[in-house]
C-alpha cells in the first residue's frame, strides 16, 4: 500500500505525514521501553476507549488485543519516566474506507505534537497497522496522553496496540472522583478551531476544556449535525461504538452528571425536539441510574428549542438549563477558540456555584515553541510523523 507524503497546516499545528508502509511484524512485546495497552494496568483509559479481546477475524485480526478509540477524545493516559527527552511511537490499528484523523500527544496538558493520518487501502473489513512518531517527549516524569483530536467518521476503526519510548513506565494515572459525560454536536468536537483543513480540535472545544478545567474524568459524544433524532434514531449512547463490534455501554465509573448540548442542528419539529431529547434522557438513565443529573445547555450558535428544554427541566427530565456565551467567529459560524473557552468557564463557575465542584478557568493564551517540519518552520507545540 502506498503512504502519504502531505503537510498539514491546521491552526497553530503542522501535521507532517511521512511516507509509510503499513506493519506487517507483530507486537516487540518485551524490547526495551515497548509496552501493549491491551489489558495492561499501567494504561488509563480516556473518553470512551475500551479494551478489545480476540474479536476479529481475517483481515480485522490485527486490532485484536487493543484499545479501540471510537470517538474524539478517546485515548490512553500513562506515566513515562525517562531520562532524556525523545520520541513516543504508538502502534495503531485503523480501518474503513476514506480514513483520515489527527492524534495528539500530551504531557502534563501541554500538547508536545500531533500526527495526521491518511490511510490508504484499507476498508471496513481490511484493517492495516501504522507506527505513529510523536517527537518531542519531555524528560522525566510525564503523565502522557494519546488521544483522537477530531471526528472524522470514517474514523471509526481505530486501535492502539502499543507505545514505545525510551523509558519505563511509572505508576497508573489516577482515576479523578468527578465524571462528566457530555453529548454534543459539531460546536462540542470542535469545528470551527481549524483555518484550514476543515479539521476539527476537539481538546480546544467547551467540553474537553470543562472536564479539564475541574479536574474531571470525560466521556464525550459529538458528531457534526446531530440532533436529538439522529442520536437516538441511531443508537449512540447505549453502546460502545456503532462500527467497531457495537458490544453495550457499561462503563465502569458511572458520571455524576451527563451535560447535552443538542438543538442547534434542528430536528423535524419543536415537538420531535422534544420527544427525542425525552428518550435520550431515558437511554442515559438506562446506563447511568435513574438518579442521573442531566444538565442542557444552549446559546452558542443559536437558541432554538428553549421552550422545550425549560419544559423538559418542568417535567423532571433535566436539572436546568444553561445559556452559554455566543460566538460565531470560527469556521462556518462556529465559536473560535476563545467562544469554546468562553463557554467552558461560564459552565465551570456554574457548577462550582450550584453543584460545588472544585476547579479553575481555562486561560486564553498558551505557550508555544518554534518547531522545524519537512515542510518548513513554524509556530507550533510540535510535530509527529509516520513511521514504518
Amino acid at each position: 500500500a502506498t503512504g502519504v507524503n502531505d503537510s498539514y497546516y491546521i491552526d497553530d499545528l503542522a501535521f507532517v505525514n511521512a511516507t509509510a508502509q503499513p506493519q506487517t511484524s507483530s507486537s516487540t512485546q518485551g524490547q526495551s521501553g515497548t509496552y501493549n495497552v491491551s489489558n495492561n494496568a499501567s494504561f488509563k483509559l480516556l473518553g470512551r476507549a475500551f479494551q478489545v479481546g480476540n474479536t476479529y477475524s481475517s483481515g480485522q485480526s490485527s486490532a485484536n488485543n487493543s484499545v479501540c478509540l471510537p470517538w474524539a477524545g478517546d485515548g490512553i493516559e500513562f506515566t513515562t519516566v525517562s531520562g532524556q527527552a525523545g520520541t513516543l511511537n504508538v502502534k495503531v490499528v485503523v480501518g474503513g474506507s476514506n480514513y483520515t484523523t489527527s492524534f495528539d500527544a500530551i504531557a502534563d496538558g501541554q500538547k508536545f505534537a500531533s500526527v495526521r493520518l491518511s490511510a490508504s487501502g484499507t476498508s471496513d473489513t481490511v484493517f492495516k497497522e501504522y507506527t505513529l512518531t510523536f517527537n518531542n517527549l519531555p524528560a522525566g516524569t510525564k503523565t502522557v496522553r494519546v488521544l483522537r483530536r477530531d471526528n472524522n467518521f470514517y474514523a471509526a476503526y481505530t486501535f492502539i496496540k502499543s507505545v514505545q519510548f525510551n523509558g519505563v513506565l511509572g505508576s497508573t494515572p489516577a482515576v479523578h472522583d468527578l465524571k462528566l459525560e457530555f453529548i454534543g454536536d459539531s460546536i462540542t468536537v470542535g469545528d470551527g478551531l481549524a483555518t484550514a483543513g476543515g479539521y476539527n480540535d476537539i481538546t480546544k472545544a467547551w467540553a474537553y476544556l470543562t472536564a479539564k478545567g475541574l479536574n474531571a474524568e470525560y466521556s464525550i459524544i459529538g458528531k457534526e449535525a446531530y440532533n436529538c433524532t439522529r442520536i437516538v434514531s441511531e443508537n449512540h449512547y447505549p453502546i460502545w461504538s456503532t462500527k467497531a463490534n457495537p458490544v453495550s455501554y457499561n462503563p465502569t465509573q458511572k458520571a455524576d452528571m451527563v451535560i447535552v448540548n443538542l438543538g442547534t442542528n434542528r430536528d423535524a419539529s419543536e415537538s420531535e425536539f422534544y420527544n427525542q431529547a425525552v428518550k435520550l434522557v431515558n437511554q442515559i438513565r438506562s446506563v447511568q441510574g435513574s438518579n442521573i443529573k442531566v444538565l442542557w445547555v444552549y446559546n452558542m450558535m443559536t437558541g432554538q428549542y428553549l421552550d422545550q428544554m425549560n419544559l423538559l427541566k418542568a417535567n423532571g427530565y433535566i436539572v436546568d438549563v444553561v445559556q452559554l456565551p455566543r460566538n460565531t467567529s470560527g469556521t462556518n459560524g462556529h465559536p473560535d477558540a476563545n467562544g469554546q473557552i468562553q463557554a467552558a468557564n461560564v459552565l465551570i463557575d456554574y457548577l462550582k456555584t450550584n453543584y460545588g465542584f472544585s476547579g479553575t478557568p481555562i486561560a486564553t493564551t498558551t505557550t508555544t515553541t518554534t518547531t522545524t517540519t519537512a515542510a518548513g518552520t513554524t509556530t507550533d507545540p510540535g510535530s509527529g510523523s509516520l513511521g514504518t
